[in-house]
């Protein structure tokens, strides 16, 4: 199963997870796929608490491990650990997330990434794409809709 985690094909796949063990002090839950052809290649993951939901209000909320989540592989924390989440709208952006042509980044054209953090300087957030660009953003100049 641990083979399994570290296999980076894993990326941008959609599978169901059931999760294995979870602490309210944790900012994460430790999940495992259940949906593999065969067991030996269900796989260990974590799901961030924040990957959950878009919603501030239910990021607290217990998951049950009763139940089974469908969930997308957004990336291998330390080329290692497969990070899930399972927000319904990630996962139906899977295939502009995943997109791995190169593009140069240009005023007024939309793009699909994940924030990968926030820089130094207030006001402004780092987003990272799958296909390696990485931009700086100041927030004022996002369109929020």
């Amino acid at each position: 199963m641990v083979k399994s985690s570290k296999n980076a094909e894993l990326i941008g796949k959609v599978n169901q997870f059931r999760v294995l063990e979870t602490d309210e002090n944790l900012p994460y839950h430790i999940v495992k796929s259940t949906d593999a052809d065969k067991k030996s290649k269900n796989f260990l993951a974590i799901l961030p608490k924040c990957l959950i939901t878009n919603h501030p209000e239910t990021i607290g909320l217990t998951l049950s491990n009763e139940i089974t989540y469908e969930g997308i592989v957004l990336d291998l924390l330390h080329a290692q650990i497969p990070v899930v989440s399972i927000q319904p709208e990630l996962i139906a952006l899977k295939d502009e997330i995943l997109d791995n042509n190169s593009k140069e980044l240009s005023q007024g054209a939309s793009y699909v990434g994940v924030v990968n953090g926030v820089v130094g300087k207030a006001g402004q957030i780092s987003v990272m794409f799958r296909n390696g660009i990485k931009k700086t953003i100041k927030v004022k100049d996002l369109n929020l809709t």
